[in-house]
């Protein structure tokens, strides 16, 4: 993943092992696009898209983008309510990550 997306053109791309790693590292870099895993520990990715959501101020809004492997209507739903920006469905191809961040990266632009 991290290869693709140097690929696309990010320079710089963190990684966080658990969600609270990945609010320690938002808190010290707001970053231009968070790929997110539904299933992490101790805070899961709807909990932590939440958290994201509620710290986005100013006309801010960080692109969220779900890496999952669940596509039920409920997971899809609720995402949306939380506004994740769209989904990457494991194993995820380059085509398919560079369709999905262009789309989310095009919405906000900073």
């Amino acid at each position: 993943m991290r290869m693709m997306l140097r690929s696309l053109g990010f320079g710089t791309v963190l990684q966080a092992a658990s969600g609270e790693a990945a609010k320690d590292e938002f808190n010290a870099r707001i970053p231009d696009l968070i790929i997110c895993d539904i299933n992490m520990t101790p805070t899961n990715g709807f909990a932590f898209v939440k958290w994201v959501r509620q710290r986005n101020s100013g006309g801010l809004r960080t692109p969220v983008l779900f890496l999952t492997s669940h596509t039920e209507r409920e997971v899809v739903m609720k995402a949306k309510e939380l506004g994740v920006d769209g989904f990457l469905v494991k194993p995820v191809g380059a085509a398919d990550l560079t369709l999905r961040v262009e789309r989310a990266m095009r919405v906000y632009t900073r």
